[in-house]
């Protein structure tokens, strides 16, 4: 597909119309691809993405260990997110005529004050990051995952993602569009949606929200 960067964004988009300060000195860069499938399905290149930005960046690490996802599509490090990602599609009257993958990381700085904590790869490493570089990491580990997702299907992601998922079989807060609910993150359905237990309820597969966990006193 076709790949476009930027070293700053003056109007960054975020999930749900939100803002993504993109200053100078961070990572900024979308992926055109043409998916075949419906577009459920093609949701699922979000975990394609995550687990290529992980895998991008962890080797640069002071401790690759600390680098964790947060469902649906934040990397973190530790608690505080390095990166983020947005899909963007166009539908035909079955499957997608275009799917625009794109990418924040944050590399020389990150933003304040944000309704979660951020950080950046300079502050992780101690050292400075070639986004050129960082680029490359990523795009080759994204066609690595795509082509393991297109041949063997979401089983492998779902499996390599849990394997770094943050606050699972713990409690966590999910804010959707209305109202929030809390209970223990169970894990992953087969389709990637959010398996939750709720106290009282029993499990519930959610889709889509934001997930948020707990202050630690």
């Amino acid at each position: 597909g076709l790949i476009i960067s930027a070293q700053s964004q003056s109007a960054g988009k975020g999930r749900q119309g939100r803002t993504w300060i993109s200053p100078s000195g961070g990572l900024y860069f979308s992926i055109l691809l043409r998916p075949t499938c419906p577009a459920a399905k093609a949701a699922q290149l979000s975990f394609v993405s995550a687990l290529a930005v992980g895998e991008g960046i962890a080797t640069s690490l002071r401790v690759p260990e600390r680098l964790c996802f947060k469902w649906p599509n934040d990397v973190l490090i530790g608690t505080r997110k390095v990166a983020g990602i947005l899909l963007e599609s166009g539908s035909g009257s079955k499957i997608l005529e275009w799917l625009v993958v794109g990418i924040g990381i944050n590399i020389e700085s990150h933003p304040e004050n944000m309704n979660y904590p951020a950080t950046c790869l300079i502050h992780e490493t101690g050292t400075a990051c070639d986004p050129a570089q960082v680029l490359v990491n990523v795009v080759h580990a994204f066609d690595k995952w795509c082509r393991i997702w297109e041949g063997e299907g979401f089983e492998p992601l779902r499996v390599a993602w849990l394997d770094r998922a943050r606050g699972l079989k713990t409690e966590i807060e999910v804010r959707l569009f209305e109202h929030s609910i809390r209970g223990v993150f169970q894990g992953l359905a087969p389709d990637g949606a959010l398996r939750l237990e709720v106290p009282g309820e029993g499990e519930r597969i959610i889709p889509a929200g934001d997930v948020y966990f707990p202050v630690q006193s």
